[in-house]
């Protein structure tokens, strides 16, 4: 019960993030207004990029599409954890991103929106988050502060990690006595100000850093340019010495070039002429390299359809031969179920014939013993009737 009602609070998070998806139950279960949470506490590290993958399906979608969806954002928030804020998250925070998906599960439902809550509040852009938080309700910032302290426990132990707890651990204003909220918003005011100095001497430090980076790009330049600078006039003398020896060439070539200048200014305006036109052809030729690229991007493409069209083929063939050969042995399955039917009627009759069977011999055999009682009794009888009617016949005679 507990949980459920954190759950609700979680919930009503995430609505306070202004999402484009819709947050519920069963929204949630898709994943996409999860990652679209997290794309607004680090969108550095949960980049469009990320968030075009977890696409946005429909509530009633297949559960394994929306698993697989739940499935990339439970890695990627596990590595920002493990990356960004140095927290190893143990084995009772493995969540089933298939409980969810196919069976709303709310527990590990809960045990994920504590996660991207943690990164709101613990990431790099934390503040934002809390400034939202204190305009909830009491009961989203207890469940909050409850969630926080539970992941905080997880984390390393070391000055940094320290410092950061004492400058950035989120600080909710609660409902209660006038005290309370008094000496509240007195820590709230003291850490505002304790992190606006810590922020402002971490950009002084910046600057500092930044001016001494580029100090260090232009000594590093300028040793380049003196190392080079010995070689530069070596060089410079030897093309000052070539260049006077090109002069002397020059003045004794000079008549005949100007000689030649008219002609070579025809044929300069000739080959101008012709440059434009090649250059005019050249972008023509641009165009349809373009467009012969694009057309060869595209026929690769259709044999890349076309290969894996026939390897779907042959994969429907196999299966229509597959479904085939399943239709016959039901129907043999069929037919030989008939049977085994007619072969256990004939056997129950069979077994009905024996048990008759077994009744009339015995009423046969019953039958056969008095008719041997009555035979016997029928022999004293004809014994005793001779006997009378042999007294009678004496005394008759």
């Amino acid at each position: 019960m507990e949980d459920s009602g954190r759950l609700t609070d979680l919930i009503v998070w995430m609505e306070s993030l202004d999402l484009e998806t819709p947050v519920n139950i069963q929204t949630l279960t898709v994943g996409r207004c999860i990652a679209e949470a997290l794309h607004k506490i680090d969108s550095l590290y949960f980049d469009s990029l990320w968030l075009e993958k977890v696409a946005s399906f429909e509530t009633t979608s297949n559960w394994r599409i929306k698993a697989n969806n739940l499935r990339k954002v439970i890695r990627r928030v596990t590595e920002y954890y493990s990356e960004k804020l140095s927290i190893k998250l143990d084995q009772s925070w493995t969540i089933d991103s298939t409980k969810i998906a196919e069976h709303e599960d709310l527990s590990s439902l809960y045990r994920l929106l504590q996660l991207v809550l943690g990164a709101a509040v613990l990431g790099s852009n934390n503040e934002k988050f809390v400034r939202g938080l204190l305009h909830l309700s009491v009961s989203v910032q207890e469940s909050a502060m409850i969630i926080v302290q539970e992941i905080k426990g997880m984390m390393p132990p070391s000055p940094v990690n320290e410092a950061a707890s004492t400058s950035s651990s989120p600080v909710f204003i609660r409902e209660g006595s006038g005290n309370e909220t008094s000496s509240a918003s007195e820590q709230l005011n003291q850490l505002q100000n304790d992190y606006g100095q810590l922020e402002r001497k971490l950009n002084d430090v910046k600057k500092e850093r930044e001016c001494a980076l580029s100090e260090n790009e232009q000594l590093k330049h300028r040793i380049e340019e003196l190392s080079d600078y010995g070689t530069e006039i070596e060089s410079l003398r030897k093309q000052l010495r070539l260049a006077q020896i090109a002069r002397e060439t020059a003045n004794d070539s000079l008549y005949k070039v100007e000689g030649e200048r008219d002609m070579m200014k025809e044929q300069y305006e000739a080959l101008r002429e012709e440059h434009e036109d090649l250059k005019l052809k050249a972008e023509k030729v641009a165009r349809y390299e373009d467009e012969l690229q694009r057309l060869n991007d595209e026929l690769e493409e259709y044999r890349l359809r076309d290969h894996q069209f026939e390897r779907m083929s042959s994969q429907i063939e196999s299966y229509k031969a597959k479904i085939k050969e399943y239709t016959s042995q039901k129907l043999e399955k069929k037919v030989l179920e008939d049977k085994i039917a007619t072969y256990m009627q004939s056997v129950i009759a069979l077994e009905d014939e024996q048990r008759k069977n077994s009744a009339l011999k015995t009423q046969i055999e019953s039958l056969k013993l008095e008719k041997k009682d009555l035979s016997t009794k029928l022999r004293e009888e004809i014994r005793r009737a001779d006997k009378v009617v042999h007294l009678v016949f004496r005394l008759f005679i």
